[in-house]
Protein backbone atom coordinates (compact mmCIF):
# COMPACT_ATOMS: atom_id res chain seq x y z
CA UNK A 1 0.00 0.00 0.00
CA UNK A 2 1.34 3.21 -0.72
CA UNK A 3 0.48 6.59 0.79
CA UNK A 4 0.39 9.85 -1.29
CA UNK A 5 0.68 13.43 -0.13
CA UNK A 6 -1.40 16.02 -1.46
CA UNK A 7 0.86 19.65 -2.70
CA UNK A 8 -1.80 21.92 -0.23
CA UNK A 9 -0.92 22.84 2.37
CA UNK A 10 -3.16 20.83 5.80
CA UNK A 11 -4.95 18.65 3.36
CA UNK A 12 -4.81 14.92 4.65
CA UNK A 13 -2.59 12.67 3.04
CA UNK A 14 -4.56 10.01 1.05
CA UNK A 15 -3.96 6.14 0.83
CA UNK A 16 -4.18 4.30 -2.25
CA UNK A 17 -6.46 1.46 -1.39
CA UNK A 18 -5.41 -1.41 -3.81
CA UNK A 19 -8.83 -2.22 -5.75
CA UNK A 20 -9.07 -6.22 -7.48
CA UNK A 21 -12.52 -7.67 -8.95
CA UNK A 22 -12.80 -11.26 -7.94
CA UNK A 23 -11.40 -13.43 -10.33
CA UNK A 24 -14.44 -15.73 -9.64
CA UNK A 25 -17.05 -13.46 -11.05
CA UNK A 26 -18.26 -14.52 -14.84
CA UNK A 27 -18.78 -11.76 -17.52
CA UNK A 28 -20.89 -11.97 -20.65
CA UNK A 29 -21.58 -9.04 -22.98
CA UNK A 30 -25.33 -8.47 -23.86
CA UNK A 31 -26.32 -6.86 -27.00
CA UNK A 32 -30.61 -5.65 -26.63
CA UNK A 33 -32.89 -3.49 -27.48
CA UNK A 34 -32.21 -1.19 -24.87
CA UNK A 35 -28.63 -1.37 -25.72
CA UNK A 36 -25.47 -2.81 -25.07
CA UNK A 37 -24.71 -4.08 -21.22
CA UNK A 38 -22.43 -6.54 -19.62
CA UNK A 39 -23.21 -8.82 -17.08
CA UNK A 40 -21.33 -10.17 -14.29
CA UNK A 41 -22.46 -12.92 -12.76
CA UNK A 42 -21.51 -13.35 -8.49
CA UNK A 43 -21.33 -17.24 -8.68
CA UNK A 44 -21.46 -17.70 -5.02
CA UNK A 45 -24.57 -15.13 -3.95
CA UNK A 46 -26.11 -16.14 -7.63
CA UNK A 47 -26.61 -12.45 -8.38
CA UNK A 48 -26.57 -10.41 -11.34
CA UNK A 49 -24.94 -7.17 -12.23
CA UNK A 50 -25.62 -5.15 -15.21
CA UNK A 51 -23.04 -2.51 -16.39
CA UNK A 52 -23.34 0.12 -18.81
CA UNK A 53 -19.95 1.10 -20.59
CA UNK A 54 -18.53 3.26 -18.17
CA UNK A 55 -19.48 1.01 -15.62
CA UNK A 56 -17.84 -2.06 -16.93
CA UNK A 57 -14.57 0.26 -17.28
CA UNK A 58 -14.11 1.08 -13.83
CA UNK A 59 -14.61 -3.05 -13.43
CA UNK A 60 -11.74 -3.78 -16.43
CA UNK A 61 -9.82 -1.67 -14.08
CA UNK A 62 -9.64 -3.58 -10.83
CA UNK A 63 -6.58 -5.10 -11.07
CA UNK A 64 -5.33 -4.63 -7.80
CA UNK A 65 -2.59 -2.10 -8.69
CA UNK A 66 -4.28 1.15 -8.25
CA UNK A 67 -6.55 3.37 -5.73
CA UNK A 68 -9.68 5.19 -6.21
CA UNK A 69 -8.00 8.70 -7.05
CA UNK A 70 -5.92 6.67 -9.95
CA UNK A 71 -9.32 5.34 -11.37
CA UNK A 72 -10.66 8.58 -10.99
CA UNK A 73 -8.32 10.41 -13.26
CA UNK A 74 -8.40 6.98 -15.85
CA UNK A 75 -12.04 7.40 -15.72
CA UNK A 76 -12.42 10.75 -16.03
CA UNK A 77 -9.77 10.90 -19.15
CA UNK A 78 -11.43 8.32 -20.82
CA UNK A 79 -14.92 10.08 -20.60
CA UNK A 80 -13.52 13.86 -20.85
CA UNK A 81 -15.31 15.97 -20.48
CA UNK A 82 -17.56 14.40 -18.19
CA UNK A 83 -16.55 13.85 -14.34
CA UNK A 84 -17.15 11.32 -11.64
CA UNK A 85 -16.42 12.08 -7.89
CA UNK A 86 -14.01 9.11 -5.96
CA UNK A 87 -17.03 8.57 -3.44
CA UNK A 88 -19.11 7.90 -6.39
CA UNK A 89 -16.34 5.11 -7.84
CA UNK A 90 -16.56 4.02 -4.26
CA UNK A 91 -20.12 3.65 -3.86
CA UNK A 92 -20.29 1.66 -7.24
CA UNK A 93 -17.01 -0.50 -6.27
CA UNK A 94 -18.85 -1.20 -3.03
CA UNK A 95 -21.80 -2.54 -4.76
CA UNK A 96 -20.30 -5.38 -6.57
CA UNK A 97 -19.94 -6.77 -3.25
Amino acid sequence: MTTGASKDRGARPTRAVPLRARRDLVVAYQSTSQGNRWVLKDPVADRYFHLRAEEYFIFQQLDGSIGFEELQRRWQSRHSPRRVSVAQLQEFCWSLY
